[in-house]
Parts: structure tokens; C-alpha cells; sequence
């Protein structure tokens, strides 16, 4: 069994190559479980799963037009939700993750938690204000799709 902090590096090796014209996230830890996440269970993504999922959450925020379904599900208004998405994509190397293999009602997902990078750490980020520097959304296994979108707002 690998230790987080050896997954930590190897996920750190394969952000380097993602599309986002920015490079990707500058951290990725891997947390086993996390109290505040709603989940039936939890289980451990591969780097490659892991992989899938940034990739995914990579095409939507190049292209957040195409999922309006995914924003409408965390806000009606469209164009703030854009220009924090823009915001997001804009500082998009600044960010650390913090991945959580989930399972609910059966399905696995993936569940990536972000803010700033030197924030980002085993101890599972729980900021309830702070604007887009901190933001969730999970990504389906199965599906490919992307879902519970939470971008935090301001105190």
C-alpha cells in the first residue's frame, strides 16, 4: 500500500500535461475519508482515476458554457457563476486539490476539494466563505459527468 504522501508525488508528476492553458492544480493530495463529506462509503482512486476527473473538471472550465446544467445546479445566476469560474481558471496553477474517492447511493465519484495550494493538506478544507479560492465538484466514475458544483461565496 502506498503512502499518501508517495500518491501525493506521483499525482504531482502527471499534472504537468493537462490541457487548461494554465497549468493545472500545483498540489494534489490524495485523503482517505473526510468527516464533512457526505458519502455511504469511501474508497481509493487510482492516478488514473484521478487523472479522468481533473481532466473532466479541465474541459468544463475551458468550456462552462456547455454545462449549465452543472452551475444552474449551484446558482441561478449564470453570470456570476462565470466570471468566478473565469476567476477559477484564470488562478487555476495556484490550486492545490484534495481528492476523496465517495461512494453514494452506489455510484463512485470522486470528490475534489479546492483552494490555494499552501492551504492544501491532509486535514480536509472546510472554508465556508472565501470567495473562488475555494471550491468543490465531484466527478462520476461511471458516467464521466460532473456534479455538486459549490464555489464559496463572500463574508
Amino acid at each position: 500500500m502506498k503512502s499518501i504522501a508517495a500518491t501525493t508525488i506521483m499525482l504531482l508528476a502527471m499534472t504537468p500535461f493537462m490541457a487548461l492553458a494554465a497549468k493545472g492544480p500545483a498540489k494534489t493530495v490524495v485523503l482517505k475519508s473526510a468527516a464533512f463529506v457526505h458519502a455511504d462509503d469511501f474508497w481509493t482512486p487510482t492516478p488514473e482515476d484521478i487523472q479522468k476527473a481533473l481532466g473532466a473538471i479541465d474541459e468544463f472550465l475551458q468550456n462552462p458554457g456547455k454545462h449549465e446544467d452543472i452551475i444552474e445546479a449551484w446558482t441561478t445566476d449564470l453570470d456570476y457563476a462565470l466570471g468566478e469560474i473565469k476567476n477559477i481558471k484564470r488562478n487555476y496553477s495556484d490550486f492545490g486539490v484534495q481528492v476523496i474517492g465517495i461512494v453514494v447511493d452506489g455510484q463512485k465519484r470522486i470528490h475534489c476539494n479546492f483552494g490555494p495550494a499552501r492551504e492544501v493538506g491532509e486535514d480536509y478544507m472546510l472554508v465556508l466563505d472565501g470567495g473562488y479560492w475555494y471550491w468543490r465538484i465531484e466527478y462520476d466514475m461511471e458516467t464521466g459527468g460532473l456534479l455538486n458544483l459549490s464555489i464559496q461565496g463572500y463574508a
